[in-house]
């Protein structure tokens, strides 16, 4: 190892990740009307948990949670806690950790992502560097490379940056030969900017930025994309763009989100890992207790099981049902004749005989009545950009129902919060549940 290449490593291992964490998640409604987004389950582990470990992966060892919100800020110190469950997980894939630093943020009303940072700075004293990502983003960048290239360039913030198709939806940079950003355009309009290098939310802060945090006004330092990048960019402080080939999406659509976990199973991360010993067939993951329920019935062909797939604890599945490419959470039971594909079904959730799921997402103990279909494929015209179909916490599908594509269902106790976003059009009520879309 070299000299440089030890350098790093000591200076990973004292850079903070600051996980940014604030929002409803209205988008991803039904699944987050009682879990906080960031709590959702990835591939049945949360979301905010796979983006640690893609940088504990990686070296990262201090982590600060600048969250937002009664419901983020408690329930995500619940779960996450000092870091033991990450702890023993690293060290089931042969990664020798004990020293895990997780920081909470006290209760603070910030006005957006780069003043959430600016505090957290401040109160946890950070005279190191800082990498700053949101708490619903999925990426599989390269921390090495990216604080390398941070220190070559001795630059005050690197922002990474990907390439896209449609740039209206991001923050845009352009930039000069050294990869300096000369121009950040949020959101451009037609004709605004000729970069496609869109702004992934990922950032390395020099210690320096305290300086700009402390003498500036509070207005100026809000949110980075919108507020703080832009007035850094045209005061012509040093920033720079780190632009190369690596995985990014942010999970807060139910579109994104079932990509995300399709990806993550066909292995397109290389910082997630499933542990091998639970990897009983090509990319077919099983926990132990499920397997053995379930092993002879394998084995006999009474079931079939294609790849890629992971299934989790205390699961049954019985005679005559398929599933291909799909995640089923705990203690999940699929009942006889049943088709399953390019489908999340959350812990607890029983579906009846003679389903067929296709590209959706079921949450936690839900019930899908027999002989129902839950399907984006249905050949109907839907007026919402998402064509996923989303059966929330507790609901119950009766028999012989059809939810087709981009529609979502929810407890009919959660209806006056579904309204009240002014986001979503009501479909219909039956006893136990509201049926609704997103406004297009």
């Amino acid at each position: 190892m070299t000299d440089t290449n030890t350098y790093i490593d000591e200076k990973i291992k004292e850079i903070y990740v600051v996980l940014t964490v604030g929002g409803e998640g209205t988008r991803m409604y039904p699944l987050t009307l009682h879990c906080p987004k960031p709590l959702i389950d990835m591939c049945n582990y949360p979301i905010i948990k796979r983006i640690c470990e893609i940088f504990i992966v990686q070296g990262c060892r201090k982590f600060i949670f600048a969250s937002k919100g009664y419901e983020n800020s408690v329930r995500i110190k619940e779960v996450m806690g000092l870091g033991r469950d990450l702890t023993g997980r690293m060290q089931s894939r042969g990664i020798k950790i004990s020293d895990l630093e997780f920081n909470y943020v006290p209760k603070y009303g910030d006005k957006g992502s780069a003043d959430a940072t600016k505090f957290a700075a401040k109160f946890f004293n950070v005279n190191t560097d800082m990498v700053i990502v949101g708490g619903d983003q999925i990426m599989d960048i390269n921390v090495e490379n990216m604080l390398k290239f941070h220190y070559e360039k001795n630059a005050l913030m690197t922002i990474g940056l990907l390439k896209v198709d449609d740039v209206s939806q991001y923050g845009v940079a352009e930039l000069n030969e050294k990869g300096r950003i000369v121009k950040f355009v949020e959101k451009p309009k037609t004709g605004e900017t000729k970069s496609n290098l869109a702004n992934i939310g990922v950032y390395i802060l020099s210690p320096k930025i305290r300086e700009i945090f402390e003498k500036e006004n509070i207005d100026v330092i809000k949110d980075f994309g919108k507020d703080l990048i832009p007035y850094l960019v045209n005061n012509n402080y040093e920033i720079y763009g780190f632009s190369h080939e690596y995985y990014w999406n942010d999970v807060g659509t139910p579109d994104r989100y079932l990509q995300t976990t399709a990806d993550i199973l066909n292995g397109k991360l290389n910082n997630i890992k499933f542990n091998k010993s639970e990897e009983r067939y090509d990319r077919i993951w099983i926990k132990e207790d499920t397997y053995n329920r379930i092993m002879s019935k394998i084995k006999n062909k009474e079931i079939g099981l294609q790849k890629p797939l992971r299934i989790g604890k205390n699961c049954d599945i019985y005679e005559n049902t398929i599933i291909e490419n799909s995640v089923l959470g705990d203690s999940v039971i699929i009942h006889k004749g049943c088709k399953i594909t390019n489908a999340v079904i959350g812990d607890f959730t029983v579906v009846e005989e003679n389903c067929a799921l296709n590209k959706c997402i079921i949450g936690k103990h839900a019930t899908i009545g027999k002989n129902s279909r839950i399907d984006a494929d249905v050949n109907e015209f839907v007026a919402t950009k998402s064509r996923i179909p989303v059966i929330g916490d507790d609901a119950e599908i009766y028999p012989n129902s059809t939810v087709g594509p981009g529609k979502r269902v929810a407890c009919i106790a959660d209806s006056y919060k579904v309204l009240a976003t002014g986001k979503f059009t009501t479909l219909g009520m039956d006893a136990k549940s509201v049926y609704f879309i997103e406004k297009e």
